[in-house]
């Protein structure tokens, strides 16, 4: 899904009218099957709920309320197959989101289903797990270093992708043991 919506999201926003840009009705609609694909797969392992307060007429699958963290990707079907469009635009002087309302909604709609399966994973509480196993082991080394990877702090924020580049530490070239702290191996 993470795929699909960065692909229309950069088809989106090459240019400043948004839908313009995704050419002619065929190049839309394939879009949106294939999002729209990807939505009833994700009923897999998001299924409906409540079934017995909603749809009772309806086949199984399709009783009750869906999940909201494929509410933002059916939106975005919805904005490919010209059936509606976001009421909404915002400033962008970041340039982050798009450069019109259409890229800039399925952005925010990709980063709302990113958010929302962080949740239902429970990465966060993972992390957490996996450093405070390694503590328990008796290694606090690698459970240091997996902090700094996956739960920095203010007062070790990770290097950021200007690191690698080279803008923080001019001509040297970027090492793994700067990012994990101590000798790496």
């Amino acid at each position: 899904m993470i795929d699909c919506m960065n692909r229309i999201h950069h088809e989106l926003d090459r240019s400043d009218e948004g839908m313009d840009v995704l050419g002619n009705v065929q190049n839309r609609e394939d879009l949106a099957l294939e999002l729209s694909t990807l939505v009833e797969k994700g009923r897999l392992y998001f299924p409906n709920e409540n079934r017995s307060a909603y749809g009772q007429s309806r086949q199984s699958s399709r009783r009750g309320y869906r999940s909201a963290i494929l509410d933002p990707l059916l939106a975005t079907v919805v904005i490919l197959r010209a059936e509606d469009s976001p009421k909404f635009d915002f400033e962008d002087k970041r340039g982050k989101f798009g450069k019109n309302r259409y890229s800039k909604a399925v952005r925010l709609y990709c980063n709302a289903f990113l958010s929302f399966t962080e949740v239902v994973l429970a990465v966060r509480e993972g992390n957490r797990r996996r450093i405070n196993s390694l503590r328990k082991a008796g290694d606090p080394r690698e459970a240091g270093r997996m902090e700094r990877l996956l739960r920095p702090s203010d007062d070790a924020p990770p290097p950021s992708h200007r690191y690698w580049l080279g803008n923080d530490i001019g001509p040297r070239i970027p090492r793994e043991e700067d990012v994990l702290g101590g000798d790496w191996q």
